[in-house]
């Protein structure tokens, strides 16, 4: 079966949020989430958090 492997890159949109938006979604503070960051558990960056 062929899969559509356009349709499974776009599966996960960017949801453009906040740090604090971010940190509240993934139940930590601000500098928590920084640290998962640097951590390399979830993305983040200058250009991935407004």
């Amino acid at each position: 079966m062929a899969r559509n492997k356009e349709k499974s890159v776009l599966a996960i949109e960017p949801r453009c949020l906040t740090l604090q938006q971010a940190a509240d979604y993934c139940a930590l503070t601000p500098s928590g989430f920084a640290a998962w960051q640097r951590q390399g558990i979830v993305p983040g960056g200058e250009f991935d958090l407004l």
